[in-house]
């Protein structure tokens, strides 16, 4: 009897439940959605579910974008069409025309005066003569003419600029140098090397002395001396001599010279600027707007069973098994008390 008892036990203890490992799976759950930007309507997925009994739980999301479309967009797109018509002339615009595949209609037209479009040049030239040596870097370099405007008719003045500064032949021009001659006695005067009588009102000799008296004040060849005249009454100057003063009257020859000046300017005509503003639709794909076709798929793991209910289910059925051992026992020493 009691090798009995102890083999129940034994058996007792092997039908004691065991918690086995199953293997891990995992179950993916997938939802496709549209967005316009790539942080928008990210879907939310259930951080537990079950399938076919087994149960699951999130453990990740990934987002991805399958494509990436433009968004279209209307624009308006606007045009300006100016027309110049000349007084007496009319103008009727067109109400409606197509570019590039774009219907353009008219909006609205606006009119000004038409300004350096019609217009009419005319060059207005003028000179300045000289009768002495000059350059460009001498004379001025803009001259005010006055001349007839060839489109109203009237006098207008304008300011010429500088062309440049041509030779214009030449001529004999008057001069005159003037000499102080020095007293030596009562009826004679000298100056340097020539000696005149100084008599009142009579011209002064002067043949022979041309050159020394043109080289007395830098003339050359170019240069006549025509007379010589007293211009003064004898007079005693500052140091106590007796002077009186002379004039020489000459000619010079001179090369003529003229500056040239010149401008072109323009007088507008009569006329109107219509200026016919048209709006036309068109649809184009934005450049910085998109519409992206995404997925996202949640990966989910089996949940592990816990040991636990095993282990209290073994604990069980071990203490079942020490009571009815327990009470065979108690029984078995009965019986053997009753048999004595």
């Amino acid at each position: 009897m009691r090798k009995k008892i102890y083999a129940l036990f034994l058996t007792g203890i092997f039908l004691i439940p065991l918690p086995v490992q199953a293997d891990s799976s995992e179950y993916i759950k997938e939802k496709k959605f549209s967005a316009y930007s790539e942080e928008e309507n990210i879907p939310e997925f259930e951080p537990h579910i079950e399938k076919d009994g087994v149960e699951y739980t999130l453990s990740d999301v990934e987002v991805k974008t399958e494509k990436k479309t433009p968004i279209e967009e209307i624009r308006y797109i606007s045009k300006d069409i100016e027309t110049i018509v000349q007084e007496g002339e009319t103008f009727e615009p067109e109400k409606e025309w197509k570019e590039d595949g774009v219907t353009y209609k008219l909006v609205e037209v606006q009119q000004e005066k038409a300004e350096g479009v019609h217009a009419v040049e005319q060059v207005v030239s003028g000179y300045t003569d000289y009768t002495y040596p000059v350059t460009k870097d001498t004379v001025p370099k803009r001259k005010k003419i006055t001349v007839k405007n060839a489109v109203t008719g009237e006098n207008m003045e304008v300011e010429c600029d500088l062309v440049d500064v041509v030779a214009n032949g030449g001529g004999w021009q008057p001069n005159s140098i003037d000499i102080t001659f020095f007293n030596v006695d009562a009826d004679q005067y000298t100056w340097g090397n020539i000696t005149v009588p100084g008599m009142e009102g009579q011209e002064i000799p002067l043949a022979g002395y041309e050159v020394e008296l043109l080289q007395s004040v830098g003339a050359d060849s170019s240069s006549r001396v025509k007379s010589l005249s007293w211009v003064s009454e004898p007079y005693t100057d500052e140091e106590g001599q007796i002077c009186r003063d002379a004039r020489a009257e000459i000619e010079q020859y001179v090369e003529y010279y003229r500056a040239n000046y010149e401008k072109t300017v323009k007088t507008e005509k009569p006329g109107t600027k219509y200026i016919a503003t048209y709006e036309g639709k068109q649809t184009v794909k934005s450049k910085t707007e998109y519409k992206y076709d995404r997925v996202a798929k949640a990966y989910y793991k089996e949940v592990e069973k816990s040991v636990v209910p095993y282990v209290v289910a073994g604990i069980g059925i071990l203490l079942l098994i020490v009571l009815i051992v327990g009470i065979l026992f108690v029984f078995s020493k009965k019986r053997k008390k009753e048999g004595k």
